[in-house]
């Protein structure tokens, strides 16, 4: 209702490889919780560790699922301070990116201290930050744009081919 997207990220966060039957009910059963809270079907699957060779990858690819990564890693196990944190996230931010944090798996204090900090740091950097559906549309907007730019006087299509 607030306009967030909703992603599948499984139920158990398995790295290692699974059976078939392990990726369906870990993402099956995810989405079903995910539409009984909200009663929203998420289309989106982000791979526990970003890992895509373990079979939940390929299960969530074989039901039409978006598979989203990042770009920049906050790395919170690596820094206990949210001034680390901040300077982390600013080095490795880029326009189009995606930036991996987390709200849970241990002591999210640093990120919970860091988080206003970045966000208002990329604003006035000029980021502006978007869900993952609108970021994919950017995305084609300027991928046609960029195609247009590098081809203003396109071939005429004939009458009667679409």
């Amino acid at each position: 209702e607030a306009g967030h997207a909703l992603g599948n990220h499984t139920w158990n966060h398995h790295y290692h490889n699974v059976p078939r039957e392990v990726a369906a009910k870990e993402i099956e059963d995810t989405n079903a919780l995910i539409y009984e809270v909200t009663g929203f079907k998420t289309e989106w699957f982000r791979p526990p560790g970003g890992v895509l060779t373990n079979g939940l990858n390929g299960y969530a690819h074989s039901q039409n699922y978006a598979v989203a990564m990042w770009s920049s890693d906050a790395r919170e196990s690596s820094f206990s301070s949210s001034g680390a944190l901040v300077n982390n996230v600013l080095s490795t931010a880029k326009p189009g990116g995606i930036v991996l944090l987390h709200d849970g798996g241990g002591n999210r204090s640093a990120t919970v201290q860091a988080l206003p900090i970045i966000i208002a740091q990329l604003k006035q950097q000029g980021y502006k930050f978007v869900t993952l559906p609108e970021l994919l549309e950017l995305y084609e907007q300027h991928k046609q744009a960029t195609l247009a730019e590098s081809n203003p006087n396109p071939t005429p299509v004939p009458d009667g081919i679409d």
